[in-house]
């Protein structure tokens, strides 16, 4: 009973950091687009 708890609270937390990973990843990737067009319109 524990371990499947535990095996289950393990995976959500992996669930969760991975979703952080790639929204932190998205947010880089828009700014980087955006230093570009700044760079473009200077």
């Amino acid at each position: 009973m524990q371990k499947d708890r535990w095996s289950g609270a393990s995976g959500s937390i992996r669930q969760r950091v991975a979703h952080r990973s790639r929204a932190e990843e998205s947010q880089a990737r828009e700014k980087l687009e955006d230093d570009r067009v700044k760079r473009c319109f200077r």
